[in-house]
């Protein structure tokens, strides 16, 4: 069993170097309010991710994570690949950490990354205004949020509960003929 050692502490040394974190952005400067990409890709499959915050960001879409498994020569390789689109809210350097994968009880992280944001930062009304954008465009809406739908003499209220739009209740025939004089 000692003979063995040796070559059981080189393969796990092999194996913990083959396992990588990479952050993956196009360039370390971008504007005020301009939208990017930012990936968090690893040469393994792991076990489970930290989560991560973007606090001076908007997050547009994310986070979306794709698998890849590739098979040589009968060795089956696995990575994955975790991408958000963001926005920056406030302008200055920011530090970028990768989530932390776990696999097979180890931990592993990629090298962070600094980005420049430029830009004046936004007055309140620029932030309401944005804000307001923000609201209309996406798709998600925050719980709570309500929509009135109505044409003619039909109408009814609807409430963004759970990531899904429910139905409340159908409007009056006084609330649809004040909403016909907006």
């Amino acid at each position: 069993m000692k003979n063995l050692t040796p070559y059981i502490l080189i393969l796990s040394a092999f194996c913990s170097w083959a396992q990588t974190v990479e952050i993956k952005i196009d360039t370390l400067v971008y504007k005020l309010d301009e939208k990017f990409e930012i990936s968090f890709e690893t040469d393994f499959s792991p076990d489970s991710n930290s989560t991560i915050s973007f606090s001076k960001f908007e997050i547009i879409s994310g986070p979306i994570r794709n698998h890849k498994m590739t098979s040589i020569a009968g060795e089956i390789t696995s990575s994955i690949k975790i991408t958000y689109t963001l926005r920056p809210i406030v302008p200055g350097d920011f530090e970028i950490t990768s989530p932390v994968f776990y696999t097979e009880g180890l931990a592993y992280q990629g090298q962070s990354k600094i980005i420049t944001i430029n830009g004046d930062p936004l007055t309140k009304q620029e932030i309401e205004s944005r804000q307001f954008v923000i609201f209309t465009e996406k798709s998600i809406k925050p719980d709570g949020t309500t929509r009135l739908v109505f044409k003619d003499q039909f109408g009814y209220i609807e409430e963004y509960t759970g990531g899904k739009w429910v139905y409340k209740r159908r409007l009056t025939p006084l609330e649809l003929e004040t909403l016909g004089k907006l």
